[in-house]
Order: structure tokens, then sequence, then C-alpha cells
């Protein structure tokens, strides 16, 4: 893709990015007591706070057991060692 076709999804991108971070930060506010993103589940699904709760748990340590077996098959070296 040429350079120039990408700054207008750049652009797109760090708007996307601001106005999440605005939304978060709205949202902690107004909940305080959301400490982490499983919490923050909880209050976006009020139907079933305790399975969004757990859920969000799980998608969250499989996506980190992913990240951990990527590196391991890909052979990537960590700059701290």
């Amino acid at each position: 893709m040429p350079r120039h076709l990408l700054y207008p999804l750049e652009i797109l991108h760090e708007g996307l990015s601001f106005v999440l971070r605005l939304k978060n930060h709205d949202l902690t506010i107004k909940h305080p007591e959301a400490v982490d993103i499983c919490d923050i589940a909880s209050l976006l699904f009020p139907w079933f706070p305790r399975i969004a709760f757990e859920l969000t748990a799980i998608m969250l340590l499989l996506n980190n057991a992913m990240l951990v077996g990527f590196h391991v098959f890909t052979g990537a070296k960590s700059e701290h060692q």
C-alpha cells in the first residue's frame, strides 16, 4: 500500500484511540470501584455481571497464553536476557 494512503488510516486510528481514551476516563470517574478491565466488563453487562467478569478474565488469560506460545514457537528473544 502506498504511503500516502496510510495517512488517513493513521488519523482515523488516532482519533478513535483518543475518543476511547476519553470514554474510558469518563467511565472510571463515574465508577471509581472499577479497578480493572474485568470490573469494567461487569459494568458494561449488568444483566450477567459475574459471567462477564469471569469470561473477561478467561479471555485475558488465553490471550496471555497465546502470546507466550507465539513467542516460544517463533523463537523470539527478550531484550532482558
